[in-house]
């Protein structure tokens, strides 16, 4: 979920100020966050929560593809991470 924004600018139009979306651990947040900061934007973690897997989600096929390390097991269940980042325009 992406949620948005906005302001309008002296020529009229709308102009998008911030945006906050969830995160999942099962993509790489390190590389999301500065790839946030390469487009211009200032990443915040706002909040994070830890949930079991969710029924749709094929463990064996994840670690196949070596995603070994975005997810924690716990009692022998797995668990991702879910985050809420905030991203503003960074000041130019």
């Amino acid at each position: 979920m992406i949620e948005g924004s906005s302001e309008r600018g002296r020529d009229g139009c709308l102009h998008l100020i911030a945006y906050s979306m969830t995160h999942n651990s099962l993509a790489r947040l390190p590389e999301s966050l500065r790839l946030m900061e390469w487009q211009g934007l200032e990443p915040r973690v706002l909040a994070q929560r830890s949930l079991e897997f969710r029924s749709f989600i094929n463990r064996d096929w994840l670690d196949e593809l070596t995603a070994r390390g975005l997810y924690t097991v716990r009692d022998g269940r797995a668990y991702e991470t879910l985050y809420v980042v905030e991203a503003t325009f960074a000041a130019r």
